[in-house]
């Protein structure tokens, strides 16, 4: 690849580029190269080469592509980023909701988990399993919040159900025990002598 010449780039492409570059600081080092050669190359076509521009056809030019925190979204999402172009704008209306199954396996699992409360063995480990799944699920960018939210409720109500319901018959079970007539008496046999 020959290295690029000196070009005069607009002030406003260049915090736009700039923008963009923060944007993805977290992404892949070779995905976030690719997305700004991306723009780049679109920034290049439709202002031309190195010539002047006027500022109107650079800030139009800018609102085709949308803002730089939904192309960072979608090119995060994405595995090989196409680079954008003025038919397909990036904005957040024209970004189409991802598949999250992540949150909906969370979900359903805690409503399983709740389903079958009354087998331990198997509410309580669906029940932490739904919940640390969503609990790490809401990190991500992409994620339907509501989903997640609504399976760590309902896996927390789970087990701290389940949590009650043991210490309930663990107080029942210690009562059962004891048996009726052995609470606070101390009975003994004595005989008296026989005369």
């Amino acid at each position: 690849m020959s290295p690029r010449p000196a070009v005069v780039i607009h002030p406003l492409v260049h915090a736009y580029l700039s923008d963009l570059g923060r944007a993805l600081a977290g992404a892949d080092p070779r995905e976030r190269a690719d997305v700004l050669d991306g723009v780049r190359e679109h920034l290049d076509e439709a202002l031309g080469d190195g010539a002047p521009v006027e500022t109107a056809d650079v800030r139009r030019v800018l609102a085709d592509l949308g803002p730089v925190e939904a192309i960072a979204a979608q090119a995060t999402r994405a595995e090989l980023p196409a680079p954008p172009t003025s038919s397909s704008v990036a904005s957040p209306a024209a970004v189409a909701p991802a598949s999250d199954t992540t949150s909906l396996v969370a979900l359903i699992t805690a409503i399983v988990a709740s389903a079958v409360f009354f087998i331990p063995f198997v509410s309580i480990p669906l029940a932490v399993a739904s919940l640390v799944t969503a609990a790490v699920h809401l990190r991500r960018p992409g994620a339907r919040k509501g989903r997640c939210w609504a399976a760590v409720a309902v896996a927390s109500a789970t087990l701290l159900l389940m949590a009650l319901a043991a210490a309930l018959l663990l107080s029942v079970e210690e009562v059962g025990t004891l048996g009726p007539g052995t609470v606070g008496s101390a009975t003994s046999v004595t005989s008296a002598p026989a005369e």
